[in-house]
């Protein structure tokens, strides 16, 4: 078995987990918008929000990754000389883990960012009528929860892209929209 093949495998995985998680959710969303759950409407908004957030996050992420789970994974193991045996080694496994939990990382983040900032938006400050004129300051709680979600996607990104790809990412943006002078081929002292 080939990195790419146990790769596809592992995404593929993962994209039924999330559908099968979504299911719950999914089935119960109805109930969400037609019998209130909680005497508080802002609970209520926040429930209906985060099962929306759920199911659409958790449907497209899961049905992308069923679907283009082979081309994911030859991005993941390129670079990594496969020969067509069943060897894998421990550097390749490592590699396909952490872009899999890379993945597990911004689909959390992803949600909580959401859930966080609506919870924010919909808490109103000093009653109904100033519920649309401003928004109350952020709890310590609120910030924190922000700032998990946050590093929850950085991680994430972190994970899934790789090193090599984050150093390629940062020198194109570093350089674009400059001209960079033709080189002869020769290194400059210090480089």
């Amino acid at each position: 078995m080939r990195l790419k093949d146990l790769t596809t495998v592992m995404l593929r995985l993962y994209g039924l987990y999330l559908l099968f998680n979504s299911v719950p959710v999914l089935y119960r969303f109805p109930l969400h918008w037609h019998y209130p759950l909680q005497q508080n409407q802002v609970i209520d908004k926040l429930m209906r929000i985060d099962g929306a957030i759920t199911i659409v996050l958790y449907v497209a992420v899961g049905a992308l990754l069923l679907r283009f789970a082979s081309k994911i994974a030859e991005w993941i193991a390129k670079g990594v000389s496969d020969n067509g045996t069943m060897e894998v080694t421990a550097s390749s496994l490592v590699r396909m883990s952490l872009a899999i939990a890379g993945a597990v990382f911004i689909v959390h983040g992803i949600q909580l960012l959401v859930y966080s900032l609506a919870y924010w938006y919909l808490s109103p400050k000093g009653g109904l009528e100033s519920f649309f004129m401003s928004r109350p300051e952020l709890s310590l709680e609120q910030k924190a929860k922000i700032v998990e979600s946050v590093v929850s996607i950085l991680a994430g990104l972190i994970l899934f892209l790789g090193k090599q790809t984050l150093v390629d990412l940062a020198m194109a943006t570093r350089t674009y929209g400059r001209v960079l002078p033709e080189s002869d081929g020769k290194q400059e002292d210090g480089e």
